[in-house]
C-alpha cells in the first residue's frame, strides 16, 4: 500500500486504502500468505475511488465466503467493465452513481450482442458490489435495486420426426413383461404428448 494512499468514494469519504488494507490484514490468520486475486490492469481506465471498492469487495469475496479464484476473476472481469463504464460517463466514486448507468451499462452490451446469459452474470456481479458497498456504509441506498433484469429466453426442446417416434415406441421387446410395460408406458406418453 503506498504512504500516499488515496481516498475511497465512499459515503462519508473516510475509508482509505490503508484503512481497508488494516481491516482486511486482521481478518487474515496469522502466517496465511495474502495471495491478491484482483492484480491491478493497466489497461483498464477505471476511476481510483471505483477501483479500491472493487478491490475491497473481490478480497471480501475471496477471504470471506471463499470463492473460487475463478470466480472471482470473473466478478473482477465484469465489475471492472462495469466501473469503465461509469469513469466514461464522470462517475469517479461510487456515491455518484445511479441506477441510470446500470440501465445505461446493460443497453450497451445489448446493443454490441451479448447475450442475455451474459447480460445477467454482468448485471448480479454489479447487484452484489452495490449490496456490498450498502452493508459496509459506503452507500445509504442500493443503485441497482430497482435495476431490470434482461429476460433469458427459454429454447423450446427439440422434437422428435414421426419415425423417430415410431421407432422409439416399437423398440421394446414385447416378448417380455418388461417390454410390454416399456411399450405401454411409451405409447401412453407419446400418446399423450409427453
Amino acid at each position: 500500500i503506498p504512504k500516499d494512499a488515496t481516498q475511497v468514494g465512499g459515503f462519508d469519504g473516510a475509508f482509505s486504502r490503508t484503512t481497508h488494507a488494516s481491516f482486511l490484514m486482521d481478518s487474515v490468520p496469522s502466517g496465511a500468505t495474502l495471495v491478491c486475486m484482483c492484480p491491478r490492469h493497466p489497461s483498464e481506465s477505471v476511476p481510483e475511488g471505483l477501483r479500491e471498492a472493487i478491490d475491497a469487495f473481490l478480497a471480501h469475496l475471496s477471504l470471506e465466503r471463499g470463492l473460487s479464484p475463478h470466480t472471482a476473476s470473473a466478478y473482477e472481469t465484469d465489475l471492472l467493465q462495469f466501473a469503465t463504464h461509469c469513469g466514461r460517463t464522470g462517475k469517479t466514486v461510487w456515491t455518484a452513481v445511479r441506477r441510470g448507468e446500470v440501465d445505461a451499462f446493460i443497453r450497451l452490451l445489448d446493443k454490441r450482442g451479448s447475450s442475455p446469459a451474459t447480460l445477467s452474470r454482468k448485471l448480479s456481479a454489479v447487484r452484489a458490489l452495490a449490496g456490498h458497498l450498502v452493508c459496509s456504509g459506503f452507500r445509504r441506498d442500493d443503485f441497482c435495486e430497482l435495476a431490470k433484469s434482461p429476460r433469458i429466453r427459454r429454447k423450446l426442446p427439440g422434437m422428435l420426426s414421426p419415425e423417430e417416434a415410431v421407432r422409439l415406441v416399437v423398440a421394446p421387446d414385447t416378448s417380455t413383461p418388461q417390454g410390454l410395460r416399456d411399450r405401454a408406458m411409451l405409447e401412453l406418453m407419446y400418446g399423450s404428448g409427453l
